[in-house]
């Protein structure tokens, strides 16, 4: 126990990957369960650094450290919070691209940790849990029948001590991962939103939002009028993404917008129009097509703002884009000003040639 103290006290502070590396080469024998847990967060923390392996797998040390993981798993000693941070470790270093998800190792590590999961459910506090899931939905890895059925079960008993961090990270990792939640993890997560939605920043409220959306699942009318109100709260605060995410879940949802929710949400276009990327505009048009919106006060300078943006992002749109763009104009019965008409119709000739049936027909 001495020892592993001992160990944890300089993995903690580490900053370098390779020393980090190199000292497997001489204690990994002597790492316990939460040395083991330590490292790979550590890896986790750095792999966006310039002397992170381009391929972490490759390295004979890390390979070392995940077949001690998968024989923790195995013989039961990693427990629930290691087990949250092995994975969470994994996702970001594979989202940073370090670490190839398919190399042989990765994968019969990532099964190990899997098995573990149903053996540690139980006793996954809110955070393991949605570090877990996370981790699944950013490696796009969905575990199977019973890793799932542990899941839920500890989303029906962890619900109560959620936080909005928490909440939005299950309700976008079930929704990306295209896996709806049984009944009893609805309403777990359902009662959960009524309950943190005064917490909520924009980043927490514009996934959760998202997540419900994407699900198509159904909120109940406290939890959508909790959300409603965070938007109004956190709005100030969005960003790009945020706002036509946001714009987009309640399009999705067929949500009758109150007038607060709407006027908070076309001030934020007007605020965030100049920083959106092509996916944001189309997204917050095809939203307000949907929605059928009538203009409020602030909406000819947010319908200035759009325009706008669809001038300047034109030449990065990608086929949906330029769909989805040019016909929310239609359905809007608006006519695009001379700059963003412009580049719409150079955008179309630059992508006709790669849209499908469906871009075309939305075009047209």
């Amino acid at each position: 126990m001495g020892r592993a103290i001992a160990l944890n006290r300089r993995i903690s502070p580490e900053e370098d990957p390779e020393r980090l590396l190199l000292l497997m080469v001489y204690e990994l024998p002597n790492f316990d369960d939460v040395n083991v847990a330590t490292v790979f967060s550590k890896l986790g923390k750095l792999c966006g650094s310039k002397s992170f392996p381009r391929n972490i797998a490759a390295d004979v040390r890390f390979c070392g450290l995940m077949m001690q993981a998968r024989d923790m798993c195995a013989d039961g000693r990693l427990q629930a919070q290691a087990v949250a941070n092995i994975c969470h470790a994994v996702a970001k270093i594979s989202a940073a691209g370090k670490l190839a998800t398919g190399d042989a190792d990765v994968h019969d590590t990532l099964g190990a940790l899997e098995v573990a999961m149903v053996r540690v459910g139980p006793s996954m506090d809110p955070q393991a849990l949605s570090n877990t899931i996370w981790s699944h939905a950013t490696l796009g890895w969905e575990p199977g029948v019973e890793a799932w059925a542990a899941l839920e079960v500890a989303v029906v008993r962890v619900g109560p001590g959620m936080d909005p961090q928490h909440l939005s990270n299950t309700m976008w990792s079930f929704a990306t991962l295209g896996r709806m939640p049984g009944a009893e993890a609805r309403a777990a997560l359902d009662a959960a939103v009524l309950r943190v939605g005064p917490g909520m920043n924009a980043q927490a409220t514009a996934n959760t939002l998202w997540g419900v959306a994407t699900l198509g699942t159904t909120l109940g009318a406290k939890a959508r009028v909790a959300l409603e109100a965070a938007v109004v709260r956190v709005g100030h605060g969005m960003d790009a993404q945020n706002v036509a995410n946001t714009l987009w879940s309640v399009a999705k949802l067929g949500w009758i917008l109150r007038v607060e929710v709407r006027a908070t949400l076309e001030v934020a276009v007007v605020r965030v129009g100049p920083g959106m990327i092509p996916q944001d505009l189309s997204n917050t048009i095809w939203s307000y097509a949907t929605l059928g919106l009538m203009p409020l006060m602030p909406w000819i300078e947010a319908r200035s703002v759009l325009e706008a943006a669809a001038a300047r992002l034109g030449p990065g749109m990608s086929c949906r884009d330029v769909a989805s763009t040019v016909l929310a104009h239609a359905t809007l019965g608006l006519m695009p000003g001379a700059g963003a008409r412009t580049a719409l119709e150079v955008a179309v000739v630059r992508v006709g040639p790669d849209m499908n049936a469906q871009n075309i027909s939305n075009t047209l």
